[in-house]
């Protein structure tokens, strides 16, 4: 799917009908079933949201806001209609099944709208101003208005009886109403019906059998038949994934895997023979070109070539059974035949350093880069010749070509991918399409894939509509992918008895070339090809073999057996004696002689493979790092994986960790079995089956799921240890991972009758089956206290002082790959704090700095703020700094990054408790987990490996964690402390620092019956902070590639630059425009008389004899120079200034004592003023009473009436106190009142 905006379902046929706003289609999905259906395409919808549908009738109603209109249709797809057209924004349609009326939301006016299901009898129902809902609902006599917080009820006949059903509630998305009486059966002709995958409803209770977009209906047996489908094949390492490229669907990725991968680069599919073309490196270190057969069965590898070199390029012209790549280490193209058999190398004159290389076979051209200063794209005929420049720029990443459709793909060091048209010397220019670092990339039918370091997922855009995608695999380090369909391929001039070629045949734009394999050159004829007789000395490159005909060949070659040479000079006797092999060497059948190492290791060195046959005892040759099977060395990381890597599958037996599939049961042997099975009296597997199995009595009379036994009371039911007992005779399976995770600090897998608690890579599970361990090298802590920060070790309890501050620091976090420490403390001046590091960075901050975290990917450090009653969330680095979000009345507080995903989390408060999440660039900001009233979060962390949320309810004292999408939220349990201030949590125990007992305090977050022993007691305690590798995961860094101006801050799809706060924000994120003229007013405190300016940066500009970033330092003046001394005049402002201050707050004492109130009740009075207002809304102030004894009742109406000046007595009137030396005004306004009300 691509923009799902609705679904319906349909009860009759098991269908889900789906509106997707980006393919321009309805779609209807079976549950359960991988693949769907387009009812209605682009033909007939444009831009289709709200649907509803009438099954009774077979009948589908949607609303399409870009026509406007609400149209009607069959559900089968075979009738479309518009029922109601020139309507406003209509959303959020419904259908009254009982009355036979459709309900919408009109947005012009803000009404619910209804008309019968044949579009007559258009009426309002609901005429009060409503804002937009988000659904719309019926049930019995009523009609739901649902909104994001609040959902409210009227009368779906006239509209009356308006009552707010639930209110303050949690964001709400949807909903739905579900009563048996909704479903009512009126016959429902898909019951009779045998279509094999979907049976959709039509008009006049008809109905048609369908199939999903990749299968074919056969009308005779009303059945689907699939069709081969295009895929997408992605190296990966000791395995290629094949994923089928449904137009709609479940996705399902298969792996291709052969004993011999090793290293698994570049791919290409070849339709012809449906096999697959690839690079790998040897176990001694050998760069080969490989082919995947049988790939649909049992998938076999053959090499196809020995010594390819470090291959950076690979592409393939089936139509001429020709192999291209480039040689990265040393700049050279290469040919070869698709067989092996001939092989060339050949340099064009125009590229200096060849790259990347991409095929146009059917129009016989060739696209390379030229790594040379400048980075170039050439385009030349397939044999090297009549090269052009299409793109020359410095900015170009060579890191791959791809050819489609008269376009070639590349990307620059902007992290944007691009093209540019193929057709002449680029003067249409470079085209930029979307952001992105793809390793490579392929296009079909114009939707463009692409792999990315560190992701676990394939990156997609459609470049039809202009939107992205992704393709989930779970699976890391993707490298190459290619598109494998089975087409027809065009004929070239080289299609047919190879062009007339002896031995390889080039393809150009209006005729062929004929080219020679190495040591050969072409015949007079220009086809054939002999052998090169020039006797003049000449010398081989490399590792190469002089045979006697002047040919160079491998010396890979030399004595194996075979005439590489062309005239057996490289077998000849003198030189290779009654083929005996060296000591250490093995002798193939063909006499050929091969290293040891290379007997029996699953790849065929000997051309006949004499080398892995009779392979049946265990290799004495395998590394120390290696594993030995019965045929072949398998490395450490294929044991217990799950995969049968030995050809006997020996690496999968005795794992401790199951493989099996949920539903069944792993003996001892690793075999599967099914729990059904189990104490069956029968022994399936060593016995084991049938240990501890429950004595049964005979129940000859009563059947029990599991367990019978015969009590006084009568057969009574039970259940095994991991099932519960529903009714009186059904076990049901208990999901232990669906309460508190299981209790698995890590990862949960439910099982029959039990569950099993597993750990991420780089974690070991425990002796108690249940927490995770991370290798390597024990955490530890970074405590902050009120001498500064302190390390303690986790193994010895032992700290020491690692940074001393000025002051005991609020907040701490530290960037691990750096070793940088950064901390809060409180600023030299009155609302301030300043942010530092151990490093010597330094940042005064205004306001209350309420949490930090730093990206250890980029380095950026992300504050948590308030100042003057706004909340705000900035980034700094450096000397720069941004704000990403702001917002009044509002209080972020503690914040925690996760660079993976480039998501960022932080607590906040703005009138209700909440955890929030946005991009790490304050875009997609979101409400998570709306949290209960009154429970005052603080301390958030966050766990990467098991992708959980922690914090701290400070009313409850406990601690809450949830998932990192707001979902599987549950309280860890534990009388804590009310003086908790921080923690942090890794490895699934949470370490907190505890004021009151001056202690660090470990608590396990997934076993609350286990008690952890104190750490450390320390004096001062504050923040803390565990310090492990595994605590910040590594990723690739998109930012290195962007050469940012100012600030990059990571985006789920990469990278993106940020000005710097002092810059207007452009478009092209390049902060290329002007700085702020004045127009933003600066934020520094400056001192003394100084004034905040406008630079590159802001600063203070300081009057004559102060200096410093605030002007707080005074220049000393010489005294022999008859300097003055300005501390005097401060001194005496300071006096000055207190004087001033008691005098006031003496008159003010004095007046209150003798005045009393005069404003005795503002009320409203004028019903005028209510007309279309709520109840619970206020007026404008109208009537003003006044205390009897007021001084102002001396102004009477009749002078107010007849003199103007009325208000300059009133104010003469304030009494004074015998100490007053000034007038004490009092004003009231009130402007609604339209008359003199001062």
């Amino acid at each position: 799917l691509l923009q799902p905006r609705s679904l319906a379902y349909d009860y009759y046929g098991n269908n889900l009908y789906i509106t997707d706003v980006d393919k321009r289609a309805i779609l209807a999905c079976k549950p359960g079933l991988p693949s769907c259906i387009t009812v209605f395409d682009q033909t007939t919808v444009t831009n289709p949201v709200d649907l509803a549908l009438y099954a009774q009738e077979g009948l589908m109603y949607w609303i399409d806001p870009i026509e406007s209109s609400i149209f009607i249709g069959s559900m089968d797809g075979n009738y479309s209609s518009t029922l109601k057209s020139n309507l406003v924004r209509p959303a959020c349609l419904h259908i009254d099944a009982t009355t036979k009326r459709l309900y919408w939301f009109d947005g012009l006016h803000n009404f619910i709208r209804t008309v019968h299901l044949d579009g007559s009898n258009d009426r309002i129902v609901v005429g009060h101003q409503l804002q937009r809902p988000i659904t719309l609902l019926t049930f019995e006599d009523d009609i739901y208005w649902v909104g994001s917080h609040s959902v409210r009820s009227f009368n779906k006949f006239n509209g009356r009886s308006a009552r707010t059903v639930l209110k303050d509630i949690p964001l709400l998305k949807d909903m739905a109403v579900n009563h048996p009486s909704l479903q009512t059966d009126y016959g429902n002709p898909c019951e009779t019906s045998r279509c094999s995958h979907f049976c959709l409803l039509g008009l006049n209770g008809t109905y048609i059998c369908a199939c999903p977009d990749e299968f074919e209906f056969n009308s005779h047996t009303n059945s689907c038949t699939s069709i081969e489908m295009a895929e997408l094949l992605v190296a990966r390492s000791r395995e290629i994934l094949s994923i089928p490229l449904v137009s709609t669907g479940a996705l399902e990725v298969s792996t291709l895997k052969t004993e011999s991968m090793r290293n698994v680069g570049h791919l290409v599919y070849l339709s012809k023979s449906d096999e697959i073309l690839y690079t790998d490196v040897t176990r001694e270190g050998n760069n080969t070109l490989n082919l995947l057969t049988n790939r649909r069965t049992q998938p076999r590898s053959e090499v196809l070539l020995m010594d390819a070199g470090v291959v950076d390029s690979l592409a393939v012209d089936e139509s001429s059974s020709v192999i291209y790549w480039v040689n990265k280490n040393t700049h050279q193209i290469h040919l070869a035949s698709l067989n092996g058999e001939r092989r060339l190398t050949f340099k064009i004159q125009q590229v200096n350093q060849p790259h990347a290389l991409a095929i146009d076979p059917l129009s016989g051209f060739m696209f390379l880069f030229d790594v040379s200063t400048p980075v170039k794209i050439i385009k030349c005929f397939l044999d090297g010749t009549s090269c052009i420049t299409l793109v020359s720029d410095i900015n170009l990443t060579p890191d791959f070509l791809y050819y489609h459709k008269g376009n070639v793909y590349f990307r620059d060091r902007f992290r944007e991918i691009s093209f540019v048209p193929t057709d002449d010397r680029g003067s249409h220019g470079q085209s930029d399409i979307v952001n992105g670092a793809p390793i490579t990339l392929a296009v079909y039918e114009d939707i463009m894939f692409w792999t990315q370091h560190d992701l676990n997922y394939i990156r997609c855009f459609n470049l039809e509509i202009e939107r992205e995608c992704r393709i989930e695999t779970d699976k890391s380090s993707m490298r190459d992918l290619v598109i494998a369909v089975k087409t027809t391929l065009a004929n070239t001039s080289c299609s047919e008895n190879n062009g007339g070629c002896h031995h390889i045949c080039i393809p150009l734009p209006h005729n062929v070339r004929c080219l020679c394999s190495d040591g050969y050159i072409l015949h007079s004829d220009f086809k054939k090809c002999v052998l090169y007789q020039d006797k003049e000395s000449r010398s081989c490159e490399g590792l190469s073999f002089k045979c006697k005909n002047e040919r160079c060949v491998s010396q890979s070659l030399f004595c194996d057996g075979e005439d590489d040479c062309g005239d057996n000079s490289d077998e000849t006797g003198d030189l290779c004696p009654a083929g005996i092999c060296k000591e250490g060497e093995h002798k193939c059948s063909s006499n050929r002689c091969i290293p040891g190492s290379a007997v029996c290791d699953g790849i065929k060195n000997c051309h006949d493979g004499s080398d892995e046959a009779s392979c049946t005892t265990v290799p004495n040759h395998c590394k120390q790092t290696d594993l030995a099977c019965s045929l072949s060395c398998i490395s450490q990381e294929a044991l217990c994986d799950g995969y049968d890597d030995c050809v006997n599958g020996e690496d999968e037996r005795n794992c401790s960790q199951s493989h099996c599939p949920p539903e069944q049961y792993q003996c001892l042997d690793g075999q599967c079995l099914n729990t059904t099975a189990l104490c069956d009296n029968i022994q399936d597997c060593t016995g084991k089956d049938e240990a501890n199995c429950s004595k049964k009595v005979s129940c000859t009379k009563f059947q029990c799921s599991q367990v019978c036994t015969d009590t006084l009371s009568g057969p009574t039911c039970s259940c095994h240890k991991g099932f519960q007992l529903v009714g009186k005779t059904i076990c049901q399976d208990v999901d232990e991972c669906s309460r508190e995770n299981g209790g698995c600090s890590q990862k949960c897998l439910n099982k029959k009758g039990t569950h099993q608690c597993w750990c991420v890579a780089g974690y070991t599970l425990g002796m108690d089956q249940h927490g995770c361990k991370a290798n390597g090298p024990r955490p530890y802590l970074i405590v902050g206290t009120h001498l500064g920060i302190r390390n303690v070790s986790l193994a010895s309890k032992m700290s020491q002082l690692s940074l001393a501050t000025h002051s005991a620091p609020k907040h701490i976090d530290m960037n691990g790959n750096t070793s940088e420490i950064y901390w809060t403390e409180y600023g030299m001046f009155k609302n301030t704090m300043t942010l530092l590091s151990s490093k010597g960075a330094r940042w005064e901050v205004h306001g209350d700095i309420n949490g930090i975290a730093v990206d250890w990917i980029t380095n950026n450090v992300y504050i948590t703020q308030v100042f003057n009653k706004e909340g705000r969330l900035q980034i700094y680095n450096n000397q720069y700094h941004k704000t990403l979000l702001a917002e009044q009345n509002w209080v972020p507080k503690e914040i925690v990054l996760h660079p993976n995903t480039s998501l960022m989390f932080w607590l906040s408060f703005n009138g209700v408790d909440k955890l929030e999440k946005s991009w790490m660039d304050g875009l997609q900001h979101q409400e998570l987990v709306r949290l209960a009233s009154g429970s005052k979060p603080m301390a958030l962390a966050i766990d990467h490996a098991t992708e959980r949320l922690y914090w701290l309810s400070a009313s409850t004292v406990t601690i809450e964690t949830c998932k990192l999408d707001g979902t599987q939220k549950f309280s860890v349990t534990y009388h804590l402390s009310s003086t908790i201030y921080a923690m942090d949590v890794f490895e699934g125990l949470a370490y907190l620092t505890d004021l009151n007992d001056s202690a660090v305090v470990k608590l396990n977050t997934y076993d609350t019956m286990h008690t952890e022993p104190k750490i450390r007691t320390m004096s001062g305690l504050g923040p803390i902070k565990v310090v492990h590798r595994l605590k910040q995961p590594i990723r690739y860094n998109p930012c290195q590639e962007l050469n940012c101006l100012f600030l990059c801050v990571l985006i789920p799809y990469g990278g993106r630059c940020l000005c710097h706060e002092d810059y207007v924000d452009l478009t092209n994120s390049r902060c290329t425009g002007e700085i702020f003229n004045g127009e933003k007013p600066c934020s520094l405190n400056c001192l003394n008389g100084g004034e905040c300016k406008w630079s590159i940066l802001e600063y203070c500009s300081c009057p004559p004899g102060y200096n410093g970033r605030f002007c707080d330092m005074v220049i000393k003046k010489s005294e022999t120079n008859g300097g003055s001394k300005p501390w005097l005049v401060g001194l005496l402002v300071a006096v000055i200034v207190v004087v001033i201050v008691l005098i006031a707050v003496v008159l003010i004492v004095i007046y209150k004592k003798k005045s009393r109130l005069l404003v005795r009740s503002i009320r409203f009075t004028d019903p005028k003023f209510t007309i279309g207002k709520s109840d619970d809304e206020e007026g404008l102030v109208h009537d003003i009473s006044f205390n009897e004894t007021s001084p102002l009742d001396e102004v009477s109406k009749k002078d107010s009436d007849n003199d103007p000046d009325w208000w300059k007595r009133l104010i003469c009137l304030v009494p004074k106190g015998p100490h007053q030396t000034n007038n004490q005004h009092f004003v009231m306004s009130n402007a609604a009142l339209g008359e003199h009300s001062t």
